[in-house]
């Protein structure tokens, strides 16, 4: 019995044809499939083909399910010398200027006219658009998604959109297979839009009833804003109906802290993997350390409290030993944990200062990853105290000594070596710190802590 490709189940089908369109594009070679064909000259030629509905769907499938749709930058004009050798000076002739808005217009027109197409659309990110027009066509185009489960979205759209725009993109009813992931991305505006009127925000949605965040299981919220960014008060509202998330991301934001994000965190601990704080700090945004809290929880306890939590990178601030006291916690791979000082609850003596503190915290994290290790798990934990990032496993410090050679009479430190990291966010020469950091044993750092050549 013979079998032909049209014969094959459509997985297998859908399997080859994916991995010739990799291969294709991984050759950088394009095809045109038979569908186009150039006429022969002094011929006027009218093209028939005939394509197998699969192949159709999947073709469709293929290139609609991860849409980018990106706002025009510039402008073109044409050069009046017909030389290439007057191209590098400044060009003249007319200016030729097209919509910005171009690419949004006529995709959400396409969507709109063949909601069968906009049916194959499961993924879908909006880059530079954070007007009032454009959040109304983004919304509109989001409609006609009924199958979408990734949406990238302006931060914008959360000022603007209605609680009819939001609670059909995130319902059930409206979104056929459910909305999964949400991705508000955030940047600053020129002053002109920040003052036009026709840029006003209107009331948030997210504190109605009809608006639930409990099919999400990413949660993205990354830069920072001039205009009504993300802020706490956002973070808690989606956490009232947001029990679902697996993974939560805070990242590069002056106006959130941990009080947001802890929100998420109590809200979802029983489903939560991986978390993510990444702020900005004292000096990259000019308003201040977002990682204080002044909340009386003890955060190292909460975290520990997560049963499926396995990726953790936060900015905290304060740590102490009772965030790796728990050898039943699922971590692994790299770990970073980012910290000011330490838990009062963790000062028993208050004669005891910092210097006995993070030796008891090292400890507790050496004895974690032991214990992960027993269990078969890679398990690596980075702790940054202020501006000394800590290895435990590998028991060295690095930091810039070069105040501590000086203040030594250049005594200390000994055993000096290169590091390859930098200040918080960055690896080796970071911002205002113009040298490169070093790292020493933590023996090395315990002398100089206790001659006082170093401090937190």
């Amino acid at each position: 019995m013979s079998v032909t490709i049209e014969s094959m189940p459509f997985e297998i089908l859908s399997n080859i044809l994916n991995e010739a369109a990799y291969l294709n594009e991984r050759d950088n070679v394009a095809f045109s499939y038979g569908l186009t064909e150039a006429p022969l000259p002094f011929q006027k030629t009218r093209l028939h083909k005939q394509v197998d509905q699969r192949w159709h769907d999947w073709a469709l499938a293929h290139s609609l399910r991860d849409l980018s749709i990106a706002r025009w930058r510039g402008s073109e004009r044409w050069m009046e010398s017909h030389s290439f050798a007057s191209s590098e000076e400044k060009p003249s002739g007319i200016a030729v200027y097209r919509d910005s808005f171009s690419s949004l217009k006529s995709t959400t027109k396409l969507l709109a006219e063949f909601p069968a197409v906009a049916s194959y659309v499961r993924k879908i990110r909006f880059i530079g658009f954070y007007v009032a027009e454009t959040d109304a066509l983004i919304f509109k185009l989001l409609r006609n998604c009924s199958h979408l489960r990734v949406v990238s979205l302006p931060w914008t759209t959360m000022r603007r959109g209605s609680l009819q725009d939001w609670s059909s993109l995130l319902s059930s009813s409206g979104n056929a297979a459910g909305m999964r992931s949400l991705e508000l991305l955030a940047t600053g505006l020129k002053e002109s839009q920040i003052v036009d009127p026709r840029n006003e925000i209107g009331p948030s949605p997210f504190d109605e009833s009809e608006v639930t965040f409990s099919q999400l299981t990413r949660l993205k919220v990354f830069g920072d804003s001039n205009f009504h960014p993300v802020n706490d008060q956002d973070l808690k509202s989606i956490a009232r109906t947001a029990m679902n998330l697996e993974e939560v991301h805070i990242t590069q934001t002056a106006s959130v802290t941990i009080a947001g994000v802890m929100d998420l965190v109590k809200a979802s601990r029983e489903s939560l993997r991986i978390l993510e704080f990444s702020p900005l700090l004292e000096g990259e945004d000019g308003k201040g350390d977002h990682r204080n809290h002044s909340s009386n929880e003890h955060l190292c306890e909460l975290l520990v409290s997560c049963p499926r939590l396995i990726d953790l990178s936060v900015s905290l601030p304060s740590v102490c030993p009772a965030l790796f006291s728990n050898s039943g916690v699922q971590w692994s791979g790299d770990l970073q944990i980012r910290a000011n000082s330490f838990c009062a609850e963790d000062v028993h003596n208050p004669n005891v200062g910092s210097a006995s503190q993070i030796w008891q915290v090292l400890d507790g994290a050496r004895s974690l990853i032991s214990s992960r290790a027993e269990a078969g798990v890679d398990l690596s934990i980075e702790i940054v105290i202020t501006h000394w990032i800590f290895q435990p496993k590998h028991r060295l410090v690095h930091g810039n000594f070069d105040l501590a050679e000086v203040s030594s009479d250049f005594s200390w430190p000994s055993g000096k070596k290169a590091s390859g990291k930098g200040p918080y966010g960055s690896t080796g020469i970071h911002g205002k710190d113009e040298n490169p950091y070093s790292c020493v044993s933590e023996d090395v750092f315990r002398e100089g802590l206790l001659r006082g050549y170093v401090s937190f």
